[in-house]
């Protein structure tokens, strides 16, 4: 079982915001984006993915108490790989990341991937033996447990053989020697909600190992003109001075591609935003900063405004 605290860079005493604010660092230093090399980027989005699985367990109170509890059992020798060794039939989840700009991630859709993963060998039925039958361990004698003494402990640990079944394959599969699972290359379609951002995690149930889950990674690409903040949308916008000097409306184009009228107050300082509401994310705020050139004067004109503009 990994350590998630030693991948987050804290300890078991870590109060919840000390783990949210060490994943935060962590997820922004290994974003994919950060690198354009792609050898770099993949091994960042390698780590990226094992921040979020880190932070989605510990940053949990719940799913953190659930986790200490095998992992820090002070009466348990290797505890935490006997519990992972005993847990090779569960179900486990497996991840895998997907790229998207921030129109899709906006909108929502479907997408395909192509997924290699683990599913019962066809040539034996998943028992792992050609026979298709399975005979009692002869090391454990069924009970999927040994017995071991250290000092003066006597404990009981996953048998090896059998990896805790109690059960060993009558003749073993050629195909996926014994295992009773092959990898298979598969692509899916899964459902995008509308809205998605990075971090976000989307679960496709029964893609995982023994019927566990399958945790997509999103990560959204950077727009070249928007910035976004929750569901709220940044821009900037170059305006006319006459337009900022007297107000009135402008248009900028939308995420989508889609005119968004603008009111420019009267006398609007150089950077203040104006907004409108429900064109960004699920209805949220655009924004846009205001930018303008002020024109070249001559010594009349500037005369004639110290007159009308109080120092």
């Amino acid at each position: 079982m990994p350590n998630y605290y030693a991948v987050l860079g804290v300890t078991k005493q870590s109060t919840q915001d000390e783990i949210k604010s060490a994943y935060r660092k962590l997820a922004k230093e290994h974003h994919p984006d950060r690198h354009t090399e792609l050898d770099k980027k993949k091994v960042a989005e390698e780590k990226f993915k094992e921040v979020a699985e880190a932070y989605e367990i510990i940053g949990d109170p719940d799913k953190r108490a659930n986790y200490d509890r095998p992992q820090f059992n002070p009466f348990s020798f290797d505890f935490a790989r006997n519990w992972e060794t005993s847990q090779a039939k569960a179900p486990r989840d497996i991840t895998a990341s997907l790229e998207m700009d921030l129109i899709d991630a906006a909108n929502g859709g479907t997408r395909k991937i192509a997924l290699d993963h683990e599913v019962p060998c066809a040539d034996c039925d998943g028992t792992g033996s050609t026979t298709k039958k399975t005979v009692t361990c002869n090391r454990c004698g069924g009970c999927g447990q040994q017995t071991i003494t250290r000092g003066f402990f006597s404990l009981g640990q996953t048998c090896s053989a059998c990896r805790g079944t109690g059960q060993l394959p009558e003749a073993t599969c050629p195909a996926c020697k014994g295992n009773g699972e092959r990898m298979k290359n598969e692509t899916i379609e899964i459902k995008i909600p509308a809205g998605v951002d990075t971090r976000h995690i989307l679960r496709v149930p029964g893609m995982g190992r023994h019927g566990g889950d399958l945790k997509i990674f999103i990560i959204v690409k950077p727009h070249p003109k928007f910035q976004r903040v929750g569901n709220d949308l940044y821009c900037s916008i170059d305006i006319p001075f006459m337009l900022a000097l007297k107000g009135g409306k402008t248009t900028t184009t939308g995420l989508n591609g889609e005119m968004v009228e603008l009111e420019i107050p009267r006398g609007i300082a150089y950077g203040d935003e104006v907004i409108a509401n429900g064109k960004g994310v699920l209805n949220g705020y655009l924004k846009a900063k205001t930018h303008y050139k002020i024109p070249c004067l001559d010594d009349e004109t500037i005369s004639k405004l110290e007159q009308i503009i109080p120092s």
